[in-house]
Order: structure tokens, then sequence, then C-alpha cells
């Protein structure tokens, strides 16, 4: 779809009366997707709400890496976006039954009985309800079209999966878990010197549960939970945690070590070793994995597709 004369004109316009957001930078436009743009303010909307989602899976050093990596094909997602819903508009492809049934699904998961109660919990999450309501409407959309023109052509054979399940078997590893007990000293608790204090410790943990004896002497918040740090499988533990616990045995408690501004001394109350299930308990995972790869090979040979039958137009 090549742009029209009309078209153009109404770019002209658009870019004359462009509405200023700060004293120091205009909104200004980032690309031209057939008779729709993507402006200044629609991607730092986008990267606002890609931020605070990433942000609840990762933290520090990953977070920051996690964030770059998006940042590199963002607009190139807004502009995919703008294809797929273009393509949906012209096939006469709506939400417009789907998008109700689809927040009462949202509300029985999440025990939410009333959209003002969905109103308020969106909002402790920092989310507009009517943008996140239409941000959804779209991605059924999406869905609804990738499943249109792609749906039949994905096919996974049961010989596909035995001989995916056979070369990656540790894609489908259960991490090793651990359940963790510890006592955490926190110098600025502390009126005693706390070379004495370790030892009080020591000594009591000969005569007394591990359990009793965090109530007694951990810092908060073990000492509320005496001691009782959690059940994590590896990947969730933090670094320093996990090569103290890897030292362990079931039952045995590490020596005294520097964490965070004090000092801590770890249980390893038990624990699961890592395990490959056989491939007739996990089918259905090997299944869904196999789907997501075909799908998303032919959806991005279907969006190059709809690239070379489109205007675009990237402004540097």
């Amino acid at each position: 779809m090549k742009k029209t004369a009309i078209f153009i004109l109404s770019m002209i316009i658009f870019l004359l009366s462009a509405r200023i957001f700060s004293q120091e930078s205009v909104d200004k436009i980032l690309a031209i997707v057939n008779d729709e743009i993507i402006t200044q303010y629609d991607y730092n909307k986008a990267l606002e709400s890609l931020t605070k989602f990433l942000s609840r899976t990762y933290h520090g050093e990953a977070f920051k890496k996690a964030l770059e990596k998006a940042k590199k094909t963002l607009l190139d997602s807004m502009i995919q976006e703008k294809l797929l819903l273009s393509k949906a508009k012209e096939l006469d492809i709506n939400a417009d039954q789907d998008i109700d049934l689809y927040i009462e699904n949202i509300k029985k998961e999440n025990k939410i009985d009333s959209d003002e109660k969905l109103k308020e919990a969106l909002k402790k999450e920092g989310l507009n309800y009517n943008e996140w309501k239409n941000k959804l409407k779209k991605q059924i959309i999406q869905q609804k079209l990738i499943q249109k023109v792609l749906g039949d052509k994905i096919k996974v054979e049961n010989l596909e999966m035995t001989e995916y399940y056979d070369k990656n078997k540790e894609q489908f590893k259960i991490p090793a878990e651990y359940k963790i007990y510890a006592i955490y000293i926190d110098p600025s608790d502390l009126s005693e010197d706390v070379e004495t204090y370790k030892k009080k410790i020591d000594e009591a943990l000969k005569k007394e549960k591990f359990s009793d004896v965090a109530s007694k002497f951990s810092s908060e918040p073990l000492k509320s939970k005496k001691g009782n740090l959690g059940t994590f499988k590896e990947g969730e533990l933090a670094p320093q945690i996990l090569d103290i616990v890897k030292k362990l045995k079931k039952g045995e408690i590490s020596k005294w070590e520097t964490y965070k501004n004090g000092w801590i001394k770890v249980k390893l109350v038990d624990k699961k070793d890592a395990v490959i299930p056989p491939f007739q308990d996990i089918q259905e995972k090997v299944y869904k994995v196999l789907y997501a790869k075909k799908r998303s090979k032919l959806l991005k040979e279907y969006v190059e597709k709809l690239k070379k039958e489109s205007y675009i137009k990237i402004f540097k």
C-alpha cells in the first residue's frame, strides 16, 4: 500500500501542528507505517510499559541487560504491531465480541469480583484501565489475525517432538531445589562485640534447634520467621547464598560468611536434586516449545511480506 497525495498532505499538516510535550522536545515522528505514525511520545509510553514489565522479572544488572536488549527491537516491534493491525482491519478482524469475555476471565483468574476492583488493582501497578484495555484489545486482534493466516500452516509431528526432546533434554531439566534456614547478624543491632555474639550463637546451636536459636539471636526479618528463609530453585537464589548452600549436605550448617553489611550462617534443611523428566511426562510442554518456534518463524516471514507490501519510513 503506497502513500497517496492526500496522506502526504496530511503528514505535512501534522508536522506543522505537532504539539510540544516539554520545553525542550517536540513529539517528533519516528516512523510512518502506511497511513499511521509512530511518535517519540508513543515510543516513550511503550518503553515505560516495557520497563515496568521487565522490572517484575529481572533485577540489578540482569534488569539493565534485559532492558537494553529489548530497547534495540522496540521500534521494530511497534512497526510490526502497526502492520498486523492494519492487515487485520483490511480483513475485518476485530475484538469487539472478545474483549469483555477476556476481561471477565482475567477477573475470575485473579479473584476480582468487580470492574472497580480491577481498576484499583491496575492503578496499583501504575496502569490506566482504558489504556490497558486498549492494549489488550490490540493483542487479541493480532492473535486472531495470526491464527487466521498462520494457524493451519503450523504442524508438529510426534517424531519431531521425540527427536527434539532427545537433542535438548537439558532445556527441560527441573533445577535443584533447596529448603534453607539462616541466621543473619546486622551489626547495627548489636550492643556487644560481634565475635562474642557469633560464639554465643554457635554455643546455642550445639544445644537448641536452629529455628529456636534464630528466633532469639537473628536480626530481622529472619528473627520473626524463626530462621526460615524459604524454598528456592537454583536459579532463584542469590549467587552468594547458592555458593554457600552448594557446599552443604542435607542437615549441615555453614560457617559464618560475610553477607551484605553483616554475617550469615545457613542451614540446608532439605534438597531435591535436579532432574530431567521423561518424555511422556512433559510431552505437552515439548509440543508447546516446538509450536512456538514454528509460529515465530512463520510470523517473521509473514511480517517481512507485509513490510514489502507496505509503505514504511523510519526517521533517524
